[in-house]
């Protein structure tokens, strides 16, 4: 299968603090594993830069975790609907 643009929302983005200024449309974002996580070791994490801004919602990280293997991510940005 080719490229295809995948939207989600972000899980905890209301409740992680972080300045919300410095997230920009359009920011590259990573997509992190965190074994970690006391709350669920397959948790995927969020990052713009060093900022955590939130999580792969859980019904997702199954999916996500196959492409992070795969090296399938390539380009993925934050876009923003208010």
């Amino acid at each position: 299968s080719g490229p295809f643009e995948f939207l989600m929302e972000i899980a905890g983005l209301r409740r992680i603090e972080f300045d919300h200024e410095k997230i920009q449309i359009g920011n590259i974002v990573r997509f992190e594993t965190d074994p970690n996580n006391g709350s669920d070791p397959n948790a995927i994490k969020i990052m713009v830069g060093d900022t955590r801004i939130g999580f792969v919602p859980r019904i997702l990280t199954n999916q996500f975790h196959s492409w992070l293997n795969n090296n399938r991510l390539l380009h993925p940005s934050l876009e923003v609907d208010r």
